[in-house]
């Protein structure tokens, strides 16, 4: 299939035939196998996986076909921001390299921010109308169900078969029994698949709650939404758990008010106080040894003090291991290599990238959110507002799972920077709206 597509890209260009709609096809389809693909060809390239490749390959030619119409690319708040992140992160290895303490293999990071820089583009640019949004929103649906049903498969053939099929695990599998065993999917991480799920959740719980009235339409999405949950609870990531009660709370809440929603939470609570032994059971799927309370707070401290020492530029991205290690971690922290990670996205981040960096990122989110927000609160169309709600749960999901998880992995970003892109076209559509209602 891929070399189908790269072919087709080499005639379509020489044949000045590569068409806007082709390129959107080809980038949309490509989301449905980039996290399926992403850890088998990453394990045989070493640096970077095909995904990846094709991403700066579709980009290259879009960017083609765009300075061959002689159109320019649609304005973004977020392109400053981006390129000055780039810059500091820049910054942060060449100091870190100067220091002594940096690989060159580190460089790939910031090759993966001009790979989200060039997602956001593509999307903003590719997906301008309410039906291209829901096609994309549907590979995104198609993903989940591939990556749910290999979970579950992982959880029925159990540990040791899985390590030799699917052997781009997680170091740790060894550890696993049958009973104790954290599917991963095709992420290296099972945290990485729960955090995954609970993005799948707060849309199809969003669409289940708020959009659809037809059973017909509400069956099939309460089944992706069950099986979303499926697979974060087998991921026994208590992170993503976190992430997987805000969305639940916040979808409920909306649906119903919080007056409503707190009593039958509480209700739910002391109904499963019935169930015999519902709460070991629950603490045996979600206690990790090597990832306990008091060793998440060594980890959140370590961050801490290396933002204090490395305010302006950091500690260079993808470095946090090997300086936590030399000269950061605790006595009394865990030597698992399991836990060589600050535990918290936004630490690592400010750890690795400085203050200015940590805000920076954090402003992307900002954006995102006000974005939606916009589109919430003056779309007519209520699909639209339904998905930018949707969208917006999902990422406040993420951001509970992150405060007790890193994200690091390449695909839950490029599904971060789609999600930006998709609100900043959300946003641009809904603007279009208004100045048709306006001139009406």
């Amino acid at each position: 299939m891929y070399i189908s597509w790269g072919s087709s890209f080499i005639f379509s260009y020489q044949e000045n035939q590569m068409s806007e709609s082709k390129i959107y096809f080809i980038f949309s389809t490509l989301f449905i196998f980039s996290i399926i693909l992403f850890s088998f060809s990453k394990s045989l390239l070493e640096l970077i996986s095909i995904p990846e490749i094709f991403i700066f390959i579709l980009f290259f030619f879009y960017l083609l076909r765009m300075m061959g119409k002689d159109i320019k690319i649609v304005k973004s708040n977020y392109y400053w921001f981006v390129n000055l992140y780039a810059l500091i992160m820049v910054a942060g290895i060449v100091k870190a390299f100067f220091c002594g303490y940096y690989n060159f293999e580190n460089f790939k990071y910031v090759l993966r921010i001009c790979e989200y820089f060039a997602i956001f583009i593509l999307t903003i640019n590719l997906i301008k109308d309410k039906t291209k949004i829901s096609n994309i929103l549907n590979s995104f649906m198609i993903t989940g169900i591939f990556v749910s049903l290999n979970a579950i498969f992982q959880k029925l053939i159990g540990p040791q078969i899985t390590s030799q099929v699917q052997p781009w695990g997680p170091v740790w599998v060894a550890q696993y029994t049958k009973e104790n065993f954290r599917v991963y999917s095709f992420f290296d991480n099972p945290i990485y698949l729960g955090i995954f799920a609970v993005l799948w959740m707060g849309i199809t719980g969003t669409l289940f709650f708020h959009y659809y009235k037809k059973i017909s339409k509400k069956i099939p999405l309460f089944l992706l939404f069950l099986l979303a949950l499926c697979t974060m609870i087998l991921t026994g990531s208590r992170a993503a758990l976190v992430g997987a009660i805000f969305v639940l709370i916040i979808i409920v809440g909306i649906k119903f008010s919080l007056k409503k929603t707190v009593p039958l939470i509480l209700f739910v609570v002391v109904l499963a106080f019935f169930i015999p032994n519902f709460f070991g059971r629950l603490q045996r799927i979600f206690y990790h040894h090597e990832t306990n309370i008091s060793q998440r707070f060594l980890a959140y401290q370590s961050a801490i003090n290396m933002i204090k020492d490395n305010p302006l530029l950091g500690i260079g991205a993808g470095n946090y291991r090997e300086v936590y290690k030399e000269d950061y971690k605790f006595s009394a922290a865990s030597s698992d290599p399991v836990t060589f990670t600050a535990e918290n996205n936004f630490l690592e981040i400010g750890a690795q990238t400085g203050i200015l960096g940590l805000l920076l990122y954090s402003l992307f989110y900002v954006f995102c959110f006000k974005n939606l927000n916009f589109v919430y609160k003056n779309s007519k169309d209520k699909y639209l507002r339904c998905l930018s709600l949707g969208i917006g749960i999902s990422l406040i999901g993420l951001l509970a799972s992150s405060q007790f998880a890193t994200i690091n992995t390449v695909p839950l970003n490029m599904i971060l920077w789609l999600f930006f892109g998709i609100g900043e076209s959300l946003k641009n559509i809904t603007l279009q709206e208004c100045t048709e209602a306006v001139k009406r």
